[in-house]
């Protein structure tokens, strides 16, 4: 019996001697690779009041976030990550990096800091429990990539890479001094499909449109309807002549600031993965906007023309 007990006597000596000269603050790193450009990340975490649209847990407080029963209070926010001291446990600090990477992706990195203090036994519990720590640290980074890897979920749509589809348009312009409404965008689309029926032609697809604000009292509104072949133009109406290269496709549900957000928005998408564009953007109107009044309801694409 005494062997026993001097043999856990003696190794209990030597977890003391070990956890002695352990470090004080035990330190652990976790990072993932995201499928998005460094400005796509930068542009939501340096933005403190877009953090709720990607935190993986809610808002508490002004800058106090919770994840997996840790509130995170937020200390500083850099152009390259943030700072966090864990109010759930005493003596844990956060520390968040995002690195530009090559092939537009960007590493988020996770560092995970706990106190021990000089107490040998804090100093094993804290060793013990690296482990845990790291897949704290991964269950955090798994869920922000989530949000950042989805398209619907950072830029509000899917962004398909498609091809042009249609070649020949014929089209008309007007300028406003307002912008301009559903009544101003199809009394134009009408007068269009009046044209294409005194030459004969034919439309296909619905209307595309594009508003573009001059100043605070003019805006210049175009429409253009896709025709099975070229017609001719005149002093009101313009063949148009699209190249069938590649453009960039998304669709929304919503109204006027839906689809204002969505063209922003596939703006951010093309300029984050640095595609350069030989044509204006435009949106079509899968919905008659006449005949629906719910503007929750109306379907609408934009489009962004690009040279890859």
């Amino acid at each position: 019996m005494k062997k026993w007990i001097w043999a856990l006597l003696l190794l209990v000596i030597v977890l003391v001697v070990v956890a002695w000269w352990m470090p004080a603050t035990v330190q652990v790193q976790q990072t993932l690779v995201l499928k998005r450009p460094l400005s796509a990340v930068e542009r939501s975490m340096i933005n403190t009041r877009r953090w709720p649209e990607w935190w993986p847990g809610k808002q508490v407080a002004d800058s106090v976030y919770e994840h997996a029963g840790h509130r995170w209070q937020i200390n500083t926010v850099l152009l390259n990550g943030f700072t966090a001291t864990d109010l759930d446990q005493p003596g844990r600090y956060y520390d968040c990096k995002i690195v530009l990477m090559e092939n537009n992706q960007t590493a988020l990195s996770l560092t995970v800091w706990q106190q021990a203090g000089a107490n040998p036994i804090s100093k094993l519990q804290a060793n013990f429990s690296k482990a845990a720590y790291q897949r704290f640290a991964e269950s955090w980074l798994t869920a922000v990539a989530s949000y950042f890897e989805s398209d619907e979920r950072l830029y509000g749509f899917k962004v398909v890479p498609a091809k042009v589809k249609d070649s020949s348009y014929i089209s008309v312009r007007s300028y406003f001094d307002h912008e301009p409404t559903v009544a101003d965008v199809y009394g134009l689309i009408d007068e269009l499909r009046t044209y294409i029926s005194t030459k004969g032609g034919q439309a296909v697809n619905a209307p595309i449109m594009n508003v573009y604000r001059e100043s605070a009292t003019r805006y210049e509104l175009m429409v253009a309807i896709a025709t099975a072949f070229d017609l001719p133009s005149t002093n009101r109406y313009q063949l148009k002549k699209m190249m069938l290269g590649n453009i960039l496709e998304g669709e929304v549900k919503g109204g006027l600031y839906t689809v204002a957000r969505a063209e922003e928005n596939m703006r951010l998408y093309a300029n984050d993965y640095r595609k350069i564009s030989p044509a204006i953007p435009f949106q079509q109107l899968v919905t008659d906007r006449r005949i629906e009044p719910d503007t929750s309801k109306w379907i609408t694409r934009v489009y962004y023309p690009i040279f890859n």
